[in-house]
């Protein structure tokens, strides 16, 4: 790949080149990693994770049983095709079925949609985690663990990513709230209306909350 520039902005912001963001298959939601060596400093992308990673982090204990899965599969919605240009959405359903992985067909087609790049609301994460937690009882644990590498999955873009990782910091230390309470926090921090109103004990004795 031939030397390009590009310029730092007052914000401390730069570009990344096309030629760059292709050399190193970037997507919207790529971390980069900068490494000094020596004289130089050293610009890659982080590792990303995949699927089969996520999925092993939730059920480190066992692949998931069938009860789930048929209660669940009653309001599945299959993706038929893969995306094409356009990063497309994807939603609940086909979430909780690409990490549970216990329906091969609709496994399957979730991950031919996802291939090239699909965006994931903090809604249906919300409630992906949601599902894992209360239907495939899902540790804190392990649901932290697969957030992790959802964050840097290979395939998948949180939307907000930094709030979403803000709001796993508060989860990893207080686990017994949950991810959803956590991020309606950090989603109302973002959006500048602090503090947060709520009549959960444990919640409020978050910074940004408080206590009705």
């Amino acid at each position: 790949m031939e030397k390009v520039q590009s310029k730092l902005t007052s914000q401390g912001q730069v570009s990344v080149p096309a030629s760059v963001r292709n050399f190193l298959h970037l997507i919207p939601g790529s971390v980069l990693v900068w490494t000094q060596e020596g004289e130089r400093v050293v610009v890659d992308s982080a590792k990303r994770h995949s699927t089969d990673e996520v999925h092993q982090a939730l059920f480190s204990d066992g692949p998931p049983g069938t009860g789930a899965a048929k209660t669940w599969a009653n309001s599945s919605k299959v993706f038929a095709s893969a995306c094409k240009s356009v990063m497309l959405a994807i939603d609940t359903n086909v979430l909780v079925r690409l990490l549970a992985r216990d329906d091969a067909r609709q496994a399957l087609a979730a991950d031919q949609a996802v291939a090239k790049g699909s965006w994931i609301s903090q809604l249906v994460l919300a409630e992906a985690i949601g599902v894992l937690d209360a239907m495939y009882e899902r540790s804190p644990k392990q649901l932290i663990a697969a957030l992790d590498l959802l964050l840097v999955h290979e395939h998948l873009v949180l939307q907000d990513a930094d709030v979403v990782s803000a709001a796993l910091a508060q989860f990893r230390a207080k686990p017994a709230l949950g991810f959803s309470d956590c991020l309606v926090l950090e989603i109302a921090r973002k959006a500048g209306h602090l503090p947060l109103a709520t009549f959960h004990k444990s919640l409020a004795k978050l910074t940004g909350a408080h206590k009705l």
